[in-house]
This record gives structure tokens, sequence and C-alpha cells, in this order.
């Protein structure tokens, strides 16, 4: 119950359905003081109301209150206002109460008005209920449409209690009473099955998520989930992980799965972009997360949900080396050769995203992947893919020659081509420009272009790149198509890596890329 008192006197009324304010007559206060409202938590559950659900079970009553919020609000009208966010009028401190640890709350000096009329100055009690101690958990209270924000809150109804200075007086009032429905409808508990289908080899843990669309798995993911799961824990049997999602409210949901290479959802994610086949819908297009294609559903009535069997088809990464710059330039592979950028800046991607790609200067730009393999990898038949935007034309040789080093000068290059010594090995590099697309092979005195297409190349407009090579001849798709095949080299084994060395994109040596690059795959 509610109460106003002076320095001497608590107020007190029976117990009944609601606590109140009860009817007063006038009640000095002190003026230096102000006046004191408080609230008897002792007869508070009596206030709340509850409501069975259709099937007789899941309605919360006040046994599963755990704590409350008290706060004190004013306004300057005798009721209080709908359409509004009522803790925005909140006064002073709120208090956070665990039951059963105080009964009284006092709201201590609380200030008159200073209209001579005695005008303003009207206060009301607010209550949030959750189902935790601290004020955790969740709230308990039902959604109340009256209030813009803070649905979940109860303010007393009917006339505020007016404090008003002219006399010194708390005013007469009707009973100032709070009746607080609970909810109804209990979030529900829901058991999945989920089970990976595909290559496990990379992974070391999953993050495991509901999603209301599965064409936005990231947009449309609910606030409760996902769940890190590493697979050395009891969770996980072969493939199948048994998972509970608690608080979910009724809707139908998919599970979503994300891979990670260390555990505790760490390293890279190494789940394909747009997993489920196709591109997920704006802003989640190039997400690496995979969907389940069947759905769940959680009635309105439900309390705990049956085991429920979800498929998730997982596609991970076949690459070595993949880098998406989803505001970064780690490697998405699984295999954590995380590159490192000097310079070039994050600009849109070829999908619209912002910062999901790089702008390199010409100058000095450079991004270096390490190359930490004990033996040199890609060795002959490999394949480069990447976006362009170059800004800048390059310098055309001629195609075929199997020696020289025509490649030293003139050149832009978006990959750079190690040396490859001076015996059988050679390094192999992409030129870009405007004006067309080259493939330099590199070694000690040799640095021929082994593929020259010459044909204009879009500086707005984005254009895919593939390089193929297949028993050391190399192939060139443009936009999916295949556009011109060049010849074998001079070397015996070719390969964009040289034992101990890494790789280069924008630059370094014999010309900088002038230019956007997104999307780097190697395979």
């Amino acid at each position: 119950m509610l109460s106003a008192c002076s320095s001497n006197n608590l107020l007190t009324i029976p117990d009944t359905n609601t606590f109140a304010v009860s009817n007063l007559s006038s009640i000095n206060v002190s003026n230096q003081k102000g006046a004191s409202i408080s609230l008897d938590l002792s007869s508070l559950e009596k206030s709340f109301k509850t409501k069975a659900t259709v099937n007789g079970s899941g309605a919360k009553t006040a046994a599963d209150i755990k704590s409350y919020q008290v706060y004190l609000l004013s306004t300057n009208t005798s009721t209080f206002p709908s359409n509004v966010n009522p803790l925005a009028y909140v006064v002073g401190s709120a208090y956070t109460i665990n039951k059963g640890s105080t009964n009284i709350i006092t709201f201590n000096n609380v200030q008159g008005s200073t209209n001579s009329f005695g005008t303003g100055n009207y206060y009301y009690i607010a209550i949030r209920a959750y189902s935790e101690l601290n004020a955790g958990g969740i709230e308990l209270i039902k959604s109340n449409n009256n209030w813009t924000t803070n649905k979940q809150t109860a303010v007393s109804s009917g006339n505020g209690v007016q404090v008003r200075n002219s006399d010194l007086a708390l005013s007469f009032t009707t009973p100032l009473t709070l009746s607080t429905n609970l909810l109804d409808i209990v979030p529900a508990s829901l058991d999945v099955n989920i089970t990976l289908t595909g290559s496990t080899s990379k992974v070391s843990s999953y993050k495991i998520g509901l999603c209301t669309n599965p064409a936005q798995p990231i947009t449309t993911r609910i606030a409760s989930t996902p769940l890190v799961i590493d697979r050395s824990t009891a969770q996980l049997s072969g493939n199948t992980h048994t998972v509970t999602f608690n608080n979910i409210p009724a809707g139908t949901y998919y599970a979503t799965a994300e891979a990670y290479s260390y555990a505790g959802a760490g390293g890279t994610s190494v789940v394909a972009v747009d997993n489920r086949g196709s591109s997920y819908a704006a802003p989640d297009n190039k997400s690496r997360v995979a969907v389940s294609s069947a759905a769940v559903t959680v009635s309105s009535s439900q309390t705990l949900s049956p085991l429920n069997n979800l498929q998730i088809p997982l596609t991970l990464e076949d690459t070595t080396h993949n880098y998406s710059f989803s505001g970064n330039v780690n490697d998405g592979s699984g295999d954590n050769y995380n590159a490192s950028i000097s310079g070039a800046s994050l600009i849109a991607g070829s999908d619209g995203v912002p910062n999901s790609a790089y702008y390199f200067d010409g100058i000095d730009d450079l991004m270096s992947v390490p190359n930490n393999n004990a033996t040199t990898p890609f060795q002959n038949n490999f394949a480069v893919s990447l976006w362009i935007k170059p800004v800048t034309t390059h310098e055309i040789d001629s195609e075929g020659l199997t020696f020289g080093t025509v490649g030293t000068s003139g050149q832009k290059y978006v990959m750079y081509a190690n040396h490859g010594g001076d015996f059988d090995n050679a390094g192999v590099g992409i030129s870009a420009g405007t004006n067309g697309i080259s493939i330099y092979e590199h070694a000690s005195n040799y640095m021929p272009a082994l593929l020259v297409w010459n044909s204009p190349v879009s500086s707005t407009v984005w254009t895919h790149v593939v390089l193929v090579y297949t028993n050391r001849v190399p192939s060139l798709y443009v936009n999916g198509n295949l556009v011109k095949t060049g010849v074998a080299g001079s070397k015996i084994n070719i390969s964009p890596f040289i034992l101990g060395y890494g790789l280069s994109f924008g630059g370094p040596g014999y010309g900088y890329f002038n230019g956007s690059i997104d999307d780097i795959k190697m395979t």
C-alpha cells in the first residue's frame, strides 16, 4: 500500500486487492524537507492479477516475482497522460528491491507546487516486476499499449497525489490504486536437435541461433540467442547438437549456425558466404551463416516445446585464403592466414555493403598475406578470384614470349608476382588497368606476359576476375566468361606463393595498382 506522512505519522490501510493512498485530511509537512510518500511492499502482491492460458497453464503469478523497481513519477496534470514513456516522468532515484528484503519504501523531500492556485506537482507510483533478483530475468508485467516505450511498467491510476506548498499539505485525494496484470503467456523453452551436414574439418565451435526470416538470418535473429557451443562439449554428438533456447515468445523460427576455427566462437568464421545457395537479403548479404530449411513454431499457449529436429546444411569455405573484407583483412577460410593492410582505405564493396572493399592509391598502398606453409601451396593448378575497379591504364606487352622481363615496368599489379629464384620455380601475378588484364610469371631474369587480354575494364562498375592455372597454363575469366587462354611458360613449378614468402596485393614492385579490390579468394 501507499501512504503519505509527516515526520511522525505513517498511514496504512487494510490489505485489499490494490494498494493505495487513502483519503487524507490536511497533514502539515515541513516546508524545508518537503513531503514523504511511502509504499508498503508487504501488500503489493495483492495488486497483481493473473490470467490462465487457454490450456490452463502458463500464467505468471505473484510468486514468480523475485524483484521490483519502484519509481516516483510527477506531472502537472491530475491524471497521468497516455501515449508517453512513463519513465520520462521519474523524479529522484528508482528503488531496486529484492522481494523480502524490505517492506517500506519512502520517497523523501517530495516538492510541492509554488503556484498560488495550488496546481501542478501530482505524484504517481510506477512498478516494474522481474523474474530474477536485482531486476534480472524477464519482466513479468503485461505490456500496456498506452505507453510508447517501457510498456511493461504499471502506473497508479486515477488522480495523482498532489503536494502543495501553499498550505504545506497533501491534497485530498481518492485512493491511489495500482492494478497490475502479470504475463498470461510464459515464453517457451525450446529444445532443438540441430544436425549440421557437410564437412566440419575446420570447425572448433559454433554459434547456434534462431531467426524469423531465413533470408535475413542476422537482422531477424532474436535477442536471446545465439548460443556458443564448442565441438568438445557434451552438447555435441557427432554433428548433432541438442540446445535449449529459453524465453522464446510465440512465433515461427529457423535455426542458424555460424562455424568458427577456434573454440568459443574465436578465430574466423569458416561458413561460406550466403550459405543457403543464394544471396541473403540486404543488409545480411555476404553473411557467413547457415540457415535451416525447416522451421519450428512456438504457439501462444506453449510453455515447453517438444524436442524439434532441424537440419542445417552447412557449407564451409573450400578456399585456403579468403578475404571478404568485412571491415578488416581477416582470412575467412578457417586457415587463419590473416592479412595486414598498409595505406589502403575501406570503401563500399561489390555488393554495395559499406566497408567491405579497399581502395589502393597506386602509390604505396599494400595488402600483405602471410605464407606459413612448410611447402609451397597452389602449384601449377590453382585459381585466384577477385573483384576489381581500376582507375588508370597499365602497359600492354606482347603475349607468348617465354623469356624476357617486360613485366618489370609499366604495370599495375593487383596481385604481385613473387620472385621464384634461379631455378625451376616462378611466382605469378595479375596486372590490371582500364585497358585490360595481363598475367606475368617471375623468376631470375624472367618476367614475361603469359596471357594478355587487351579490352576495356570499367572504372565505375565492379568487374569479376578469375585466373585459373591448369597444368601451368593460365586462363582468364571476366564476369563469368572465359575471355582468354594464355601459354605455358618455361618454368616447371608455378605458384602465387614461393616457399618462405607471403603474397602482396596492390603492389609493391614494378607498379602499384590504382583502384579498388574486393572479395579475394584462392583455391
